[in-house]
């Protein structure tokens, strides 16, 4: 067993431990490479967004689903991207990552269902953060360029702003 799986298994205990068990999951992990040609990237790069991306995914539902199990169900929640359905054209590691994520959300849907176990996926859009920025580089593009293209392609016409919500 890997030593990230180790960490994993930890980390759940502990949180089980600490709350008293787990009725709802929201797996919200998400790395993107280096922002190169995915001709350029290599394959560690590549193995590392998958492994962040989708296999954390994979194996934090994994070791909750027992637990879930157990207290008659729960839920789970993804978080994809719209990347994962619909390219920006770049950041194909991401892109592929996300995809990834949805279809593990379907087939656990299917499967979890049967425990009483819900699994749903969120595929947000864009957010101005720091990724917008290496994003329109790749591109050969300004920032403002970029949010100017693509926020033709969002609804609501805008992009989202991350906000911190008070603890």
């Amino acid at each position: 067993m890997s030593p990230n799986e180790e960490s994993v298994k930890r980390g759940l205990e502990k949180a089980i431990e600490v709350v008293g068990g787990i009725d709802v999951l929201v797996n919200n992990a998400g790395i993107e490479p280096p922002n190169k040609s995915l001709l350029d990237l290599t394959s560690e790069e590549y193995d590392r967004v998958l492994d962040v991306n989708l296999k954390g995914v994979w194996l934090i539902t994994k070791y909750t689903v027992p637990h879930m199990a157990k207290r008659g169900g729960g839920s789970i929640i993804n978080i994809a991207s719209m990347a994962g359905l619909k390219t920006a054209g770049w950041s194909d590691a991401y892109s592929v990552s996300k995809a990834g994520v949805i279809m593990f959300t379907m087939v656990s849907a299917i499967e979890l269902g049967k425990l009483k176990i819900r699994v749903n996926a969120i595929a947000p859009g864009w957010v101005d953060t720091p990724m917008i920025e290496r994003a329109a580089k790749n591109l050969m593009m300004t920032p403002e360029e970029f949010k100017k293209l693509n926020s033709q392609r969002v609804v609501l016409a805008r992009f989202r702003t991350p906000k911190r919500s008070p603890m």
